[in-house]
Parts: structure tokens; C-alpha cells; sequence
């Protein structure tokens, strides 16, 4: 049986977005409400975090070791600095189709291109107004290329590069009105590139 241990105390509204960063042998996350971007070193158990300037919903490392970040308004290049804050680069602004939405989960595929998913903040709606998009220089930012969305998340991609897989939800409960019928949707095929 494999043990579990508890590296922080639970001290987060929505942890979530971990990125192993092996460059610093670090644990990233966020907590999306919070809008804040956190460091665990697992080796000291020491826990860093800045705070952005809205809410984080995902981030990734870049080749180039610069940080990514799905949030609130848009997708965005962050810089962390020693005083606990995050200086923002604006990369692209999608078009949300109603107020309140943000960028919920997203990661980085073979090729490099950030991928994240949009939702609308009342989940309790199902608002099917979500949608996949995709941010890759020098091109900007693209999409939706899957829209009707509830909400993304769990975003995996095939090993061949041939597409991505991920758990959608796309219709309200009949019980309680929230959205809870999980389904897969590939998205067409990634392009091979060398954009990063």
C-alpha cells in the first residue's frame, strides 16, 4: 500500500493547476479565488505565494522557464517578484460570451501551445458558454476550438499529438440544476509545430 503524506495545511479556497517545475524541483498551484500563485518546495516543506492581480485559474512553464497563466480576463505572462507580488503581460483576450466568466483549467501540449478553458463563475447556472482556446506565438491567442462549454477541466493530451481528451460538462442536473453529467470530447487534431 503506498502511503500519503500532507505536505501543506490545508490552508486554500481552490487549490488547483499543479505544475512540477523540475528546474527548481517545485510544486506550483494556485488558488483560483484567491488569485494567488504558490510554491512548495517539498524537500523543506516551504511554501511561497504571490498574489496576482485577479483570479488565477491555471498556469504553465513556457520552455523558456516564463510562467502562463489562464486568468480572469484573459491569458497572461507573469513575473514573480521577491515582495509576494505578480507583475502581468497581457498575451490575448478572448471573447466571453457573457459577464463574469474567466479561464478555469489549461496546461501546455507536446508542441508547447497553451490550451485553457473558459467558464462562466455561476456553475449553479450551466451555462453552456465555456469554451477551449488555445495561445501559441506567434500566432496569439485562438478560439473557442470547442465552445458550449459548462465547464473544462482535466485537460490530457494523446501521446501521439494527434489530439486532446477531456472531461466536459455540458447540461444541468435535473435534481439540482448544477452541471454534473461528465462527458469526453476530443478536440481536432494538434498541428505538429515547433511553437513554444
Amino acid at each position: 500500500m503506498t502511503a500519503i503524506e500532507r505536505l501543506t495545511e490545508p490552508a486554500f479556497t481552490v487549490g488547483e493547476s499543479p505544475v512540477w517545475n523540475a528546474r527548481e524541483a517545485a510544486l506550483y498551484f494556485v488558488d483560483i479565488p484567491a488569485g494567488k500563485i504558490l510554491r512548495l518546495d517539498p524537500a523543506t516543506g516551504r511554501l511561497d505565494a504571490w498574489s496576482a492581480p485577479e483570479p488565477v485559474g491555471c498556469i504553465a512553464f513556457a520552455a523558456n522557464g516564463t510562467l502562463v497563466a489562464g486568468m480572469q480576463t484573459g491569458i497572461f505572462s507573469l513575473e514573480l517578484a521577491a515582495d509576494g507580488t505578480v507583475a502581468t503581460a497581457r498575451l490575448g483576450t478572448p471573447g466571453f460570451a457573457l459577464p463574469n466568466m474567466r479561464f478555469n483549467d489549461g496546461r501546455c501540449d507536446r508542441q508547447g501551445r497553451f490550451w485553457a478553458g473558459t467558464m462562466h463563475n455561476d456553475m449553479a447556472a450551466a451555462h453552456a458558454v465555456g469554451g477551449l482556446f488555445r495561445y501559441a506565438p506567434p500566432g496569439g491567442l485562438t478560439g473557442p476550438v470547442v465552445g458550449g462549454l459548462v465547464v473544462q477541466n482535466g485537460l490530457a493530451f494523446s501521446p501521439r499529438a494527434t489530439g486532446c481528451i477531456f472531461p466536459i460538462r455540458t447540461r444541468p442536473c435535473a435534481s439540482s440544476g448544477a452541471s454534473t453529467t461528465t462527458s469526453k470530447a476530443a478536440c481536432p487534431p494538434t498541428a505538429r509545430s515547433s511553437s513554444t
